[in-house]
């Protein structure tokens, strides 16, 4: 529209004098290095009230403590490099491996007699194989699933894999816990308890507080 004329130069002028404007109010550094406390409890009440849960009528949020359960917890797949380039998928690295084994770490300690796998997002043969083979052992199967929508590469949503194995486990699946789009969950209906927040912050704390029976989500 510019190159035809119908937009002039002092319009455009105007529009990039918006942008710049606006960019200055949101990605400015803070004034502030640190925060508060009346600030950090902010953020974990928002962490709080971020979690919400969903459950078939009659079903409690807190996961029975009289069974035999497996958790399996998704990660980033991550590639090895190749001819000097990494090839790892692009991530802020909320679900990277690190961030996978203290979620297990975690889960141990309120559930110390349980199982917990860490499984990649796009998951080979053998390691859905395995992961059934786990579920059929188990009393019960939970699932900490994720999406990530960093730069808008169509990554939010869970990855045809996962959804089948989750799907074809359905009797025993008694819990999801999905990080990211909630729009996502419409494909797991009928799954007990559904809960479901926000990456990156410290929702998944309180989602596994809120199966142990500690916490009481939206």
């Amino acid at each position: 529209a510019y190159k035809e004329g119908r937009i002039t130069d002092e319009r455009l002028d105007d529009a990039v004098r918006h942008v710049l404007e606006a960019q200055h109010k949101t990605l400015k550094e803070p004034s502030a290095k640190t925060l508060s406390q009346e600030q950090k409890a902010v953020i974990e009440e928002v962490n709080k009230r971020c979690v919400c849960a969903l459950t078939e009528d009659g079903v409690d949020v807190k996961l029975s403590d009289n069974t035999k359960k497996l958790f399996v917890i998704l990660r980033e797949n991550s590639y090895p490099e190749i001819e000097g380039k990494s090839k790892e998928l692009s991530g802020i690295g909320w679900f990277s491996l690190e961030k996978a084994q203290l979620k297990k770490q975690r889960i141990l300690e309120e559930f110390p007699d349980a199982k917990v796998i860490i499984m990649n997002e796009f998951p080979n043969q053998l390691e859905t194989e395995n992961v059934c083979v786990e579920i059929a052992k188990a009393d019960e199967a939970i699932f900490f699933t994720f999406c990530r929508t960093s730069s808008y590469l169509a990554s939010d949503s869970i990855t045809a894999r996962i959804e089948y194995l989750i799907k074809a486990n359905r009797n025993k699946t008694a819990a999801v816990v999905h990080m990211g789009n909630p729009f996502e969950l419409k494909k797991f209906k009928g799954i007990k308890r559904i809960l479901f927040g926000l990456p990156g912050g410290n929702c998944e704390e309180y989602a596994i507080r809120a199966l142990k029976g500690d916490f009481v989500p939206t």
